[in-house]
């Protein structure tokens, strides 16, 4: 172990000798102007669509932050003719300003302004012993409840029998293609417009970070599966999926078209190497799964109705959650095992 941090601390310095003081200048201006509001998108600019939402991406807009230390910015990394600076922000909202700086025949211009928030998704307490350790209980007894007659395994088989029965296999399935749909045709987009979708990758990727998901990273399995399938579960089962799913149905599943789309640009092959696309593959299938399933028995809920009255479908209509909560108990810890060993490391 020493011997690794006495490499990673070499090449640190190796590579902190790169940067440059023009780009350190640059980096600090971009900062400056970011905070000023200088990155804002104009009116004016609205007529070129594609450079508009290339500039909403590469620029975030949305942090109210009155000023930014530059002389508290530090230099991250070097590639080719691009350095990345880092700058904590100050006052009520907690994180870092990362500026990414591109030399090119008039100089070095800023090529992008980006945000990361300090925890403000998933709370760090989620990392205690207790918490971890009485989640990693209930995802066994849920499991195992899968296994054996329990009111969990009930549960599950009644909703899917619900879901296919033949009156309602139509408004089922239909969803389901519709969603899987545009998440394959968000994944083959990225191929139309890498540049787009890159910028969208590092934007989604800012915003995963701000969530608080790398606090979890060092801790191992459990406490990585805790963190990530509880902010599964919450965000995007029942916050995003589930409730708007309530008013009738179709909501749920016209919010989550446009996500799916979204994430699968983030997560196209175009962008992510094979070696870590393939083990991927099982928590796209199961994670997608849990919510699409949320969405098409919101839409099968709403049929039934009209069918068997509005007390009995909306009764029925949290057994939706429990099947998610299955789905993402087998992805997310399997995804917390694929992040930790089996990704390659760059």
């Amino acid at each position: 172990m020493k011997r690794w941090m006495a490499m990673l601390l070499s090449l640190f310095f190796c590579v902190a000798l790169a940067q440059t003081p023009e780009a350190r200048q640059t980096a600090d201006q971009a900062v400056q102007g970011w905070v000023q509001g200088k990155y804002r998108i104009q009116p004016d600019q609205v007529g070129n669509t594609r450079e508009v939402v290339l500039r909403f991406l590469r620029f975030q807009q949305a942090v109210p932050v009155e000023k930014v230390d530059i002389q508290k910015g530090q230099y991250v990394s070097a590639q080719q003719d691009k350095e990345l600076y880092v700058y904590p922000l100050e006052g009520n909202v907690k994180g870092n300003v990362l500026i990414e700086v591109q030399k090119d025949a008039s100089g070095w211009q800023a090529r992008s302004v980006r945000t990361t928030l300090q925890n403000v998704g998933i709370p760090s307490w989620l990392k205690g012993p207790a918490f971890v350790w009485g989640f990693t209980l209930i995802s066994v007894v849920f499991l195992l409840g899968m296994v054996f007659p329990t009111p969990i395994r009930k549960g599950f088989v009644h909703a899917w029998k619900v879901a296919l029965r033949p009156e309602y296999r139509v408004w089922f399935w239909t969803p389901q293609v519709l969603l899987y749909g545009s998440f394959l045709f968000g994944m083959f987009s990225a191929y139309q417009d890498p540049e787009l979708a890159r910028e969208l990758q590092a934007y989604l990727g800012s915003t995963l970070t701000s969530t608080g998901i790398q606090q979890f990273m060092g801790a191992g399995v459990m406490t990585l599966a805790t963190g990530i399938t509880l902010w599964n579960f919450f965000s995007g089962a029942v916050l995003t999926t589930f409730l708007p799913g309530l008013f009738f149905g179709f909501p749920a599943v016209l919010f989550n078209l446009l996500r799916f789309s979204v994430l699968g640009i983030g997560l196209s092959p175009a962008l992510i190497p094979m070696s870590s696309f393939i083990p991927h593959i099982p928590v796209m299938v199961l994670e997608l799964q849990a919510y699409i399933f949320v969405a098409s028995f919101a839409v099968v809920t709403l049929i039934r109705m009209f069918k068997e009255g509005f007390g009995k479908a909306l009764k029925e209509y949290p057994l939706s959650l429990l099947v998610a909560f299955v789905f993402l108990l087998l992805g997310n810890w399997y995804e917390a095992f694929e992040l930790l060993y089996l990704i390659p490391r760059s």
